[in-house]
């Protein structure tokens, strides 16, 4: 729905004589009501085309709701998983909390762009091992077409649970995909969490270039 503008319609001034104080230059000057300018206003729904008055074509300047739509994918570890001192692991996100543009590629844990879908998208990888060994370093690494490009790292302390988050914005084309990786060195094998409020993969389009 548009701004409201009214049915054009000229207000007349009136025929008195009576003289209106008006300031100008720092001065109370007195006028006519007569040689005052007649107003034009108007009164109109205007549509999404907007309405033209006297050639000009006037529009709704806010965006419409309706033309806005949201892309981007969501994706959790539907079991636990392990991931073992010292090796970089690839996180099996194979089930989705949402998938708008169907671009998360379950059966391979990634995200793929899509035709016409490049552009900047915002990505968040959050990695929840259950249990830590104080003192060790636990990473989550966010990769692009199969190259770290986030790395954020956490420091155990004592034996409690370590969540890691890392974030970043980037540019994806299309083809280009992204995928989670794990890192720790607790000389151990450490569980990562699995469930819809713990590891994620979120990917959200944010516009194009």
């Amino acid at each position: 729905m548009g701004i409201k503008i009214s049915a054009l319609t000229e207000t007349t001034t009136p025929t008195s004589v009576d003289m209106l104080p008006i300031l100008t230059g720092g001065q109370t000057k007195k006028i006519s009501q007569n040689n005052l300018h007649k107003t034009d206003t108007i009164s109109e729904l205007t549509s999404g085309a907007g309405v033209t008055v006297d050639g000009v074509l006037i529009k709704d300047s806010r965006i419409s709701m309706n033309n806005i739509s949201f892309i981007g994918a969501s994706a959790y570890l539907g079991s636990a998983q392990n991931v073992n001192t010292g090796e970089v692991t690839k996180l099996n996100f194979d089930t989705e909390f949402h998938d708008v543009g169907g671009m998360f590629d379950t059966a391979n844990k990634k995200f793929v762009v899509s035709a016409g879908n490049a552009g900047y998208y915002r990505i968040t990888l959050t990695v929840n091992f259950g249990a830590g060994v104080d003192q060790k370093y636990y990473v989550a690494k966010i990769y692009y077409n199969n190259a770290s490009v986030k790395d954020s790292f956490g420091l155990s302390s004592g034996t409690v649970g370590v969540t890691v988050v890392a974030i970043i914005t980037k540019y994806l084309a299309e083809n280009d995909y992204i995928e989670g990786y794990a890192y720790h060195n607790a000389g151990v094998a450490q569980g990562i969490d699995s469930g819809t409020i713990y590891s994620r993969l979120d990917i959200e389009k944010l516009g194009s270039a």
